[in-house]
């Protein structure tokens, strides 16, 4: 395991704690759990199937904990890591690998944790003797399974420690836990307590049989002698099972084959990141971490096809898999700028595998999970994380016309049918409940003692107008590119229709939903109310003089909403993307933009790379459901995908790399903040994808408003490149040659640019 990911990610220090991929944990009936993070050198399941799961309403938690008693001294848990002040980070942090280090009086010891299958925790332990003299190290696992309001057993079975619960589960399955390692332990012995793991450490063989109630845990301590200037390993395996399962031959082949699966999860984590784009330079340590903790939480997210999914698909969070259009199609954006092959993938499976046109929110096992009062199934619509606005953004980088032929057909049932189904008496597009609009009982539906399945179908909002609007002429595009004329002529005549009907929404100096039910515009400014700014459906002085005031309008959008729209990624999408618009025309609302960027990444990444847990806060090494300002105290559902938003954040609005609807050309826009912009540093990413082109972009800090920009472009065969700034004027251009070459210009930081083949 000495190669890692070095040579692609560099020699980098990660936050220790993390998530787990566990694909196991799917079927709403049958929960394998959530592997993560307890504590130092601690993972376990958090079993249940839940919104929210923790290890306080978890069902149950069993986990695999590893410890050192070195010189005396017993390192086993984070509070004793800090009394010692041995600091405990990671050299490796995937869905695949968690690698926890440390160096204690001149050891170095790191812990690999896998999953070797969705019941089966595993950690390889090694320890790098540096010294001249041999040292003695006790190495102990311990299991522990806690399950409140019931009783439960351990059970010595040299070599092996079984702990198992009295009768069923509450999802009506037996369940046992073996602990066994490669090497025979010293020591097994119980513990009725975490506490008393101390003393027993002290005693000697084999400890009996006991019942405990509530928790119960099993000690097995080996001890070494390492030898001067050698390394000493033990693997440890803890496998959850049924009282039918003959475990002793399964737990000794889990074992055997550890290295060659772990060999195998490291040969895949190289493999997605040689192909992944990644930022380079002088960024805070905690951005470039954070990135890379974005990134892996949504692999973590994508799950191979299993049930009523025939294809990889999105999970949405770890907790609660389910398949929804919105949090995929975000998920998705997001996931494109840095693998684009695999984003187009999951879209596709998105909607083949839906199991009706509006493509309703399921799980696995095809159980519906949006329901509304009235037994309509329901799915997001084309408005909560803007899709259809997604899928341009996507295309457009991409220029995959096969991929657009193979969804088109698609993406056109769905469009259709959200007209016929979801249109009252006049044309005007309505949700069906609060559910399906991802606003959840927001305060603009007016709906008293709210659940979130009660019918809203008398709201006109402004977003679905929009949004259809959009869509429409999204369809026009992709119809043109396709040959279809008779999609492009109706598609077109859609278009102009709900942009009409936007229009009629208008009132005084902004666009209001309506109230048909009492015949008037409610009173309620929402962030998806912005999408006509950013969607090219207004005027554009319009939009600027509406986004003048930028924290007015949070404040409004808070009492339509009922959150903080900087909190929530779904919120904070349509809010940037305006401000992204009119700050191309205004000072104010650019420089809005960019301060508010930079404090999400700087908030959201130190949080991800905290190097400690610490109560009440999430958990660290993975991307949140939302955050608070100006510090996160509980980042809502830890391992949801839609909060690696901050990648696309970074990559939007600060490196200021943007694909643009209806063309073919990036736009450069370059967005740092004056904390970034000190003379001679270099700020870059590598690795993007862009039209059969690759690219690695790169920003020297040349004075407080100028960056040197050196694009460095990999392609199969000469293409034309040509940057334009905003007046039009060619300030470079090159014939690039076949395989790898390099344009650079000097550009103003804070003005947009044109990047063209």
């Amino acid at each position: 395991m000495e190669f890692y990911l070095r040579d692609i990610l560099g020699l980098r220090r990660f936050t220790p704690y993390g998530i787990l991929q566990n694909t196991e944990h799917v079927w709403p009936k049958n929960p394998s759990g959530v592997v993560r993070s307890l504590d130092a050198l601690k993972f376990g399941w958090l079993v249940n199937f839940n919104w929210f799961i923790t290890p306080k309403n978890a069902i149950y938690v069993a986990s695999l904990g590893i410890g050192f008693k070195i010189d005396s001294k017993l390192l086993y848990g984070q509070k004793s890591f800090i009394e010692n002040n041995v600091k405990l980070w990671s050299d490796y942090h995937t869905k695949n690998c968690i690698r926890q280090c440390f160096t204690y009086n001149g050891l170095h010891a790191s812990c690999s944790f896998i999953l070797l299958d969705g019941n089966t925790i595993a950690c390889k332990i090694e320890i790098k003797n540096p010294l001249d003299i041999a040292k003695d190290v006790a190495v102990f696992a311990v299991a522990e399974l806690k399950y409140p309001n019931r009783k439960l057993y351990l059970n010595p079975k040299y070599p092996y420690i079984e702990i198992y619960l009295d009768g069923l589960d509450d999802y009506g399955r037996s369940l046992r836990l073996i602990l066994g390692g490669n090497l025979n332990p010293d020591i097994l012995s119980s513990i009725r307590r975490p506490s008393e793991i101390g003393e027993q450490l002290g005693k000697y063989g084999i400890q009996c049989r006991v019942e405990s109630r509530d928790y119960v845990g099993g000690i097995a301590l080996k001890r070494i002698s390492i030898a001067p200037r050698s390394t000493a390993s033990v693997i440890y395996v803890l496998h959850r099972c049924s009282f039918d399962e003959e475990y002793e031959a399964k737990l000794n082949r889990f074992i055997s084959s550890f290295e060659e699966k772990l060999a195998a999860k490291i040969s895949e984590d190289a493999s997605f990141w040689r192909n992944c784009a990644l930022i380079f330079g002088d960024w805070p340590s905690s951005w470039i971490n954070g990135f890379i903790y974005d990134v892996e939480t949504l692999r973590m997210i994508i799950y191979p096809p299993v049930g009523v999914f025939k294809h990889k698909w999105d999970v949405m969070h770890v907790n609660w898999p389910r398949n929804v259009v919105a949090e995929t199609s975000l998920d998705m954006l997001i996931l494109g700028h840095v693998y684009p092959d695999l984003a187009k993938e999951v879209i596709y499976g998105l909607y083949s595998d839906a199991v009706a046109p509006n493509v309703p929110c399921i799980h696995a096992d095809g159980t519906y999970n949006m329901v509304a009062r009235d037994g309509s199934k329901c799915g997001t619509s084309l408005a909560w994380c803007l899709p259809f606005y997604c899928y341009i953004l996507l295309y457009e980088l991409t220029g995959d016309i096969d991929w657009l032929k193979t969804i088109y057909p698609y993406w056109r049932n769905f469009l259709i049918w959200w007209l016929k189904n979801r249109t009252d008496n006049e044309g005007f597009l309505h949700y069906k409940c609060s559910w399906e609009s991802g606003e959840d009982c927001a305060p603009r539906f007016e709906i008293k003692n709210c659940i979130g399945d009660e019918s809203i179908e008398h709201i006109r909002t402004v977003e679905l107008q929009a949004c259809m609007a959009h869509a429409a002429k999204t369809m026009e595009y992709y119809s043109r590119i396709l040959n279809l004329d008779e999609d492009t002529y109706f598609w077109r005549r859609i278009g102009n229709e709900y942009e009409l009907k936007l229009q009629k929404l208008w009132r005084s100096d902004w666009f209001h939903d309506y109230n048909t039910e009492v015949g008037d515009y409610t009173r309620y400014t929402d962030p998806l109310h912005l999408t006509p700014i950013f969607m090219d459906l207004i005027d554009v002085d319009r939009g600027i003089k509406f986004m003048s005031n930028p924290d007015t309008l949070l404040e409004k959008f808070k009492e339509s909403v009922g959150v903080n729209t900087l909190d929530w990624p779904s919120l904070i999408f349509p809010f940037f993307e305006a401000l992204l618009k009119a700050g191309e025309f205004n000072d104010n609302c650019r420089e809005y933009l960019v301060s508010k960027v930079h404090d999400l990444l700087s908030i959201a990444y130190s949080a991800m790379d905290r190097s400690t847990l610490e109560k009440n806060r999430p958990l660290p090494g993975v991307s949140y459901e939302k955050w608070e300002w100006p510090k996160i105290k509980f980042g809502g559902v830890e391992g949801y995908g839609w909060g690696a938003f901050t990648t696309l954040a970074f990559i939007r609005y600060i490196l200021g790399f943007q694909s643009v609807p209806f063309s073919r050309d990036i736009k450069l826009y370059p967005g740092f903040s004056e904390k970034l912009m000190e003379n001679g540093r270099e700020y870059g990413i590598r690795n993007l994808q862009y039209r059969n082109l690759t690219l690695d972009l790169k920003y020297k800090v040349t004075s407080p408003r100028t960056l040197r920009l050196t694009l460095k472009v990999t392609t199969e065969k000469k293409r034309e490149i040509h940057i334009i700034d905003s007046e039009g004027n060619f300030i470079a251009s090159k014939t690039l040659s076949p395989r790898i070459d390099r344009l650079s210009t000097e550009i103003r930081n804070n003005e947009a640019y044109i990047l063209r083949l």
